[in-house]
């Protein structure tokens, strides 16, 4: 394991370095209706659209699991509707020069993969790609990092909270 540097900075992907909120809400309004017939509300795209949608339909396991496969497709084809955060993509890569920068995501690596090709993304920071529980708490452990030395970006509320639970003091909510 490489030496780590005094400033650690860890950046979220969704909703934090790149939008894709639009995105989540197009895929999954058009999956939950191909699979169920059912229309999504235009409420979900005002607060972060995301897997958690499938709990407020009560829906069997095999229903869910169609779902999330077929959003996964249209993800694809909604794409374009994703922006990114050009400040703060700029904060990272400067700031990757003279720190270790992380970026943390529960997300599959596929999609991310996706959007750093469709962005045609190069010299990103590691990437620690989270399969359940405190992404923040996993990757302090991963790398061996302090969690004092950290600052953290997010975009959730919920994600900030796991972050300070980690030991992480300075967090940014975007």
């Amino acid at each position: 394991m490489k030496e780590l540097k005094n400033h650690i900075f860890l950046f979220d992907i969704d909703d934090t370095l790149i939008y894709t909120n639009l995105t989540n809400f197009l895929s999954y309004k058009r999956a939950i209706f191909e699979v169920t017939g059912r229309v999504l509300s235009e409420g979900f795209l005002r607060n972060r659209c995301d897997r958690r949608v499938l709990q407020y339909l009560n829906l069997d396991e095999q229903t869910c699991f169609e779902i999330a496969r077929a959003k996964e497709r249209y993800f694809k084809e909604y794409i374009k509707q994703t922006s990114i955060n050009k400040n703060l993509f700029k904060l990272m890569q400067s700031i990757q020069k003279e720190s270790d920068v992380f970026i943390v995501t529960n997300a599959k690596k596929s999609r991310i993969n996706l959007m750093f090709e469709f962005y045609n993304l190069k010299n990103l920071p590691q990437i620690y790609i989270n399969k359940s529980g405190n992404k923040y708490q996993n990757c302090i452990a991963e790398f061996g990092l302090n969690a004092r030395d950290i600052v953290a970006f997010d975009d959730e509320l919920t994600q900030i909270s796991h972050a300070k639970k980690a030991g992480i003091i300075t967090t940014f909510k975007i």
